[in-house]
């Protein structure tokens, strides 16, 4: 679902989130959670286009992350700012690559 939310536009997604300060971070730190899941969990390794895709994802919003960021993550900038396009592009491939589309 986390994954699904990131590749919506950026105003769907927020809608689809519960209210609150930080929606943009909450459903990052979601899908790192999910991630690092997936990953440890794992008893075959995916598709290597799979995999490759799950971490172009996770590489795009480590790459924002951090406090000289800040700005990239409230709603504004979630829903306009190209970083969150390249984002939203991403996951869309993850979703693609793994035909849940």
């Amino acid at each position: 679902m986390t994954i699904r939310i990131l590749a919506m536009p950026g105003r769907e997604a927020l809608a689809e989130l519960p209210q609150c300060n930080s929606r943009a971070d909450r459903l990052a730190l979601s899908f790192d959670e999910h991630y690092t899941e997936f990953m440890q969990t794992m008893t075959v390794l995916p598709a290597d286009g799979q995999l490759l895709s799950l971490q172009a994802l996770d590489s795009a919003l480590n790459a924002i992350s951090g406090p000289e960021n800040l700005d990239l993550w409230t709603d504004a900038s979630f829903t306009l700012d190209p970083h969150w396009d390249h984002i939203r592009l991403l996951a869309q491939q993850v979703m693609f690559e793994f035909d849940w589309v």
